[in-house]
């Protein structure tokens, strides 16, 4: 993982940058010890800023659902612009990663365009287990998996 990010255009999102962002996203996790759903809720309403970047931070919240259930949401935004996202649904047994960029990734659905060219795409997991969410993160590090 580079801890030096470069940022060609702060409008779109290249995959060398969101290879960066899910890697940064796995080290807070290590770092905060959130390694399960149980740590995730215990870690409900907090907000972690990510050094060097005063815009980006990562926030986990409790959302309404499907089924009127309600799911964890891990979400890495900069500013009030969502980049990586992980919902877990732990009723309905399922988790999704949403992320945002400017390019495809195998296996992403995607599901809407923002005004830069980048493309929202999600992928539904068929597991609630956060180490199935960990997983899909750190599948997100490898430039293999861009299209």
């Amino acid at each position: 993982m580079n801890n030096q990010m470069v940022r060609i255009n702060d409008n779109i999102i290249y995959p060398e940058e969101l290879i960066d962002l899910a890697g940064i996203v796995l080290r807070v996790l290590d770092e905060q010890k959130i390694l399960s759903l149980k740590d995730l809720r215990n870690n409900l309403g907090q907000r972690f800023s990510i050094n060097g970047f005063p815009r980006d931070s990562i926030e986990i919240l409790e959302l309404p659902s499907d089924s009127e259930t309600k799911a964890l949401v891990l979400s890495y935004a900069r500013g009030e612009t969502g980049i990586i996202g992980t919902v877990s649904n732990d009723v309905l047994k399922y988790s999704r990663v949403i992320i945002k960029g400017g390019f495809s990734v195998h296996e992403y659905t995607p599901f809407a365009v923002d005004e830069f060219g980048n493309i929202g795409m999600h992928k539904k997991l068929p597991s609630e287990d956060f180490s199935v969410i960990r997983k899909e993160l750190q599948n997100l590090t490898d430039p293999k998996n861009y299209i």
